[in-house]
């Protein structure tokens, strides 16, 4: 009898899948259906340069990579992963958010002197 092969899902996203943020994630995480055995993630930012640093980090069915801590520029980020299933399949994907930081109020006009 053969044996079914389910597809590792991703269950959950920090931030989340599609969400707007206001303050700069400093890592992004993704919780899959079951713990990979390997994976890769990478973060690219709207100017098209990569903002993850180090390799992934897994911990059971949590994957994680951290931030840079320079400053982020606002618009969508893009997640891309890749993983090795429990049964050796390998799967990817992708996954964004936008990054929008609050807006900063500019300094009132002083008044001319009298």
């Amino acid at each position: 009898m053969p044996t079914a092969s389910a597809h590792v899902t991703v269950v959950s996203t920090t931030p989340t899948q599609g969400s707007t943020v206001t303050s700069a994630p400093t890592e992004v995480k993704m919780i899959f259906s079951e713990a990979p055995t390997k994976s890769t993630v990478s973060v690219a930012g709207p100017d098209g340069k990569t903002y993850s640093t180090g390799s992934a980090q897994a911990t059971d069915a949590v994957v994680g990579i951290g931030l840079s801590s320079a400053t982020l520029p606002s618009g969508v980020y893009t997640v891309t992963w890749s993983l090795t299933a429990p049964d050796g399949d390998a799967q990817n994907g992708t996954w964004t958010y936008f990054y929008q930081p609050p807006i900063q109020p500019k300094p009132p006009i002083p008044a001319p002197p009298a």
